[in-house]
């Protein structure tokens, strides 16, 4: 008896171990985000030893310095040359558009070097530092021009030789006072947060059809920002034992990577309502479509305020493979 109790026991462990691990596998195969998720945690992850708090004083020509490497970092870095070469194969966007997808990947580029060869690297650094400057402007640049310049208002080109300015400034400041120039950064930054604000503002107050979705996308976005925000501040305090577990500098380059491609994405969508022209908004995942997205232009004018067409990154792989596929939501 007591031998046919302990065998079913142990039957009963190995089928319900068996039925949770089959569980978990089916459930990272069929959500392809949870391998991206369990990856970002695997480079995150990644002990101090390979890596070390933002806030060391580093002195950068002391050779006799002992030479350090960031590995986490430097690989977290690229995520924003992805997401630039992810938006290179857009169409029909502006060309200020694609300058500033090639100072995305300029800046993962730079960014990994100078936290790869950390120490004894001014010339990293200095690119590091002059790509952030460049595709911070820019991109504030892009936001505030319209796709036809002659559209502007006299507000906006002031704005834009403002910003010109401040991005000279920091060039000039990069050497003579760093903390001025992080000001000015900082400053460019909160204009980038406003006109999001002016944008929602925008959608709503001309009741727009997509103006929930604007909203939600824009809301993901500030907390990925002010999440990348915190991960900075926490690395820059580098309290050890915290460090020895996460390394917040490399959340720090995922968050504002993705919240400045994102941001860039709703731009297109402004610039599209804002100049009466078609627009597809892909999804990329069909879980998080607000999350994962980008923005195709179709060069088509339009008279009507439904002018996007919504489409999910699978029914392209569909419409591609045949002809018959299924029908895809669409407005204008």
């Amino acid at each position: 008896m007591k031998i046919g109790l302990k065998f079913l026991a142990n039957n009963f462990c190995k089928h319900s171990i068996n039925t949770i691990f089959n569980n978990i596998k089916n459930i990272i195969k069929n959500y392809y985000i949870i391998k991206i998720i369990m990856c970002i945690l695997f480079l995150i992850l990644i002990p101090s030893c390979y890596g070390f708090c933002e806030s060391e004083l580093i002195t950068y020509n002391d050779t006799n310095i002992e030479y350090k490497s960031e590995i986490g970092n430097s690989i977290t870095s690229l995520s924003y040359s992805i997401l630039g070469i992810g938006g290179l194969f857009t169409i029909h966007n502006s060309n200020i558009y694609y300058i500033v997808m090639n100072l995305l990947i300029l800046t993962g580029l730079t960014s990994s070097l100078h936290h790869y060869f950390y120490t004894n690297n001014r010339w990293a650094h200095i690119a590091d530092i002059v790509s952030m400057e460049l595709v911070v402007s820019f991109s504030l640049i892009y936001m505030i021009t319209d796709i036809y310049y002659l559209n502007l208002s006299i507000i906006r080109k002031i704005l834009l030789f403002f910003i010109l300015n401040m991005t000279i400034c920091m060039f000039i400041y990069n050497e003579i006072n760093p903390e001025i120039r992080t000001i000015l950064l900082k400053t460019e930054m909160g204009l980038i947060i406003l006109y999001h604000i002016h944008v929602i503002y925008y959608f709503y107050i001309n009741n727009l059809p997509i103006k929930h979705k604007i909203l939600k996308s824009t809301s993901i976005n500030g907390i990925m920002f002010g999440l990348s925000i915190s991960c900075w501040y926490l690395d820059n305090i580098c309290y050890e034992r915290v460090h020895n577990i996460i390394n917040f500098h490399a959340l720090w380059h995922i968050f504002s990577s993705m919240a400045l491609f994102n941001s860039l994405n709703i731009t297109i969508i402004y610039h599209s309502y804002h100049n009466n022209i078609k627009f597809k908004w892909i999804s990329l995942c069909k879980k998080l479509p607000y999350l994962f997205f980008v923005v195709n232009l179709t060069n088509e004018k339009s008279n009507i305020q439904n002018n996007y067409t919504n489409i999910n990154l699978e029914e392209i792989k569909l419409i591609e493979g045949n002809n018959s596929h299924r029908r895809i939501k669409s407005y204008g």
